[in-house]
């Protein structure tokens, strides 16, 4: 959290939080919502901000994707790209598909296998699409 000492406000609580999601889910929200109020109480004893501060986070502004940036290089991650993902869909399609049928844990593989690479799971990606395809024996796009 030491990142987010050089930060007040709102944008030291949503550092410390998306810093924290990405820690345990090797991801970034998609928004504040998704983000357990329990996690929300926890960091804001470690920041010192008010958790109302948290509904003042701008989510579309430059400064979210420059914390993304830093805490992706602070995990050693990347963001994923279109060759990450057709690797991962080619990869589920040859290697899991044909032994594993549980939607849950061909997705539990995925992330794996993310975190293992270094890359940011990217939520809006085609992953959704190709776990659906190829849980039902088609080949993803």
């Amino acid at each position: 959290m030491s990142h987010a000492l050089n930060k007040s406000g709102a944008t030291r609580l949503g550092f410390a939080l998306l810093l924290k999601f990405f820690e345990v889910e090797a991801r970034f929200p998609e928004s504040a919502q998704e983000v357990p109020t329990a996690a929300v109480e926890y960091v804001v004893q470690q920041v010192k901000v008010p958790a109302e501060a948290w509904a003042h986070y701008d989510w579309q502004s430059k400064a979210i994707q420059r914390h993304r940036g830093e805490i992706r290089a602070a995990y050693g991650f990347r963001a994923n790209t279109e060759e990450d993902q057709d690797r991962l869909a080619a990869w589920l399609a040859t290697e899991l598909c044909p032994v594993e049928l549980s939607r849950d844990r061909l997705a539990a593989a995925v992330v794996a296998r993310c975190r293992n690479d270094h890359i940011e799971l990217d939520m809006n990606s085609r992953l959704d699409l190709c776990l659906d395809l190829t849980a039902a024996g088609a080949t993803p796009p």
